[in-house]
């Protein structure tokens, strides 16, 4: 999932990798701070990623309305969201993850 914010001033770049990569990433990160030194990054490891995914999201509207429904009448917060013609992604606390795939499951008859 990736997320890209561009401005005159900055841009900002928010994007999800596994838990095992994080420190491939710092390595990363190292490098591009010596190239660039004003580069600021943030981890938060806190997040999961819920996707829903199939090849009959192409033809079927309303499914990321349906999915905000859940969030909403369940109290799970979401703080990214990608879409594709056949998938929605969104990142919501470890500790809903679980409960928004099991009401995702619920109201899709998953």
């Amino acid at each position: 999932m990736i997320t890209l914010n561009d401005s005159q001033e900055n841009a900002h770049l928010t994007f999800t990798i596994p838990l095992a990569e994080k420190g491939v990433f710092n390595e990363a990160i190292k490098e591009l701070q010596e190239m660039f030194p004003t580069l600021t990054f943030q981890i938060f490891d806190s997040y999961a990623k819920v996707s829903v995914v199939g090849l009959g999201m192409r033809d079927a509207s309303g499914v990321t309305a349906g999915v905000l429904s859940i969030f909403e009448e369940n109290n799970i917060p979401f703080y990214q969201i990608t879409t594709s013609e056949i998938s929605i992604s969104f990142t919501v606390p470890h500790e809903k993850a679980k409960e928004a795939v099991i009401k995702i499951c619920e109201k899709y008859d998953l």
